[in-house]
Formats: structure tokens, sequence, C-alpha cells
């Protein structure tokens, strides 16, 4: 794991525009953010409700409540703890789709969870923000047969302010990895 994350670096450092893949990193919550972090943080989120208005096939326009989901499980490698507390991806079926979903465990009520994605056309969107208080999970997304390439869990402080801080965010994984 940590060959392929300085691959990525590597790859961000060349400047080439290349499509980046973030992989699971296991990296410590206090660890200094990678260059792709840093672009994620930056990138202006899309919401659940710009998804549903694009009309694109395989979008993550169909965001269920996952609370009737079945088989449902904490992606490995997925949990991290910050200051803010502890967020994971789950994942599950849901209407006999596998889906994932973001959720805080151990978090000041007042905050807000939230499930970033990144496309892959490398660019980025995030669920609607849940208040922790009062719902301590996202809407899920499909986990396949989607856009979106990668999937992070992060707890923000402003619902209005859809970026996820690196500082308070899970590690990026991969569509693909979700049910592994």
């Amino acid at each position: 794991m940590i060959e392929f994350k300085a691959g990525l670096k590597g790859i961000a450092a060349a400047g080439t525009g290349a499509f980046m893949v973030f992989g699971l990193l296991s990296a410590p919550a206090h660890a200094a953010p990678t260059a792709a972090d840093k672009a994620a943080d930056a990138a202006p989120a899309v919401t659940e409700a710009g998804e549903a208005a694009d009309g694109e096939v395989g979008t993550l326009s169909h965001w269920p409540n996952p609370v009737n989901a079945t088989n449902k499980k904490t992606v490995p490698g997925s949990s991290t703890t910050t200051s803010r507390g502890t967020m994971q991806l789950r994942r599950g079926v849901v209407d006999g789709q596998r889906m994932v979903w973001a959720r805080a465990v151990n978090a000041n009520s007042n905050l807000y969870i939230m499930l970033q994605f990144r496309r892959d056309d490398g660019s980025y969107g995030t669920s609607l923000p849940r208040r922790i208080g009062t719902r301590n999970y996202t809407n899920a997304a499909h986990a396949t047969n989607t856009v979106a390439r990668s999937f992070r869990a992060c707890i923000i402080a402003d619902p209005n302010d859809r970026r996820c801080n690196s500082n308070h965010a899970g590690p990026w994984v991969l569509r693909g990895d979700v049910w592994n």
C-alpha cells in the first residue's frame, strides 16, 4: 500500500493530467494530506439533487435511505477517527442493489456526516449532509454500475460548505473494493 501511495504522488507531481486512482490508504488520521486529498478538499461539491437532474445512466441519482438494507457491513479499511469522531463507509443491499453510505460514530451531534465520491472523469460530488444528532448516516449511493470511481466519508461542521477536509475524512475506497 505504501508503494501505491507513493505512486500517486509521482503521478500528481508529473503534472501529466493522468487519471489518478485512489486505493485504500491506511495512513493515520494525522498524516499530511496528499495532493489528491487537497484537490478533493478544494473541489466544488455536486449534490444529490444535481446528480438527479443530469439524467445520465449510471449516475448517483438514486439515493435511498439504507435503514432497511440487508447484509450491512463496515467497508474494510474505511474507518477513521479524528477529533470530530469516527467516520466509516458502510455497505449493504437496498432493493436488490449494492449500495454504499457514510456513517458517523461517537461524533458531536451538531456536526454533519457526508459521503464524497470521485467520478471517472475526475470531478467530485457529495451526498446531502446529514446532521449527526438527527441521523448518523447518509443516504446510500450505488456501489457498482456508477460513474463514481471511489468513495470516502467525512464529517463537516457547516452543511452549506460541502467540501471534505482531509483532516476530517476517511480514506478513499475504490468502488471495486467496497464489496471485496
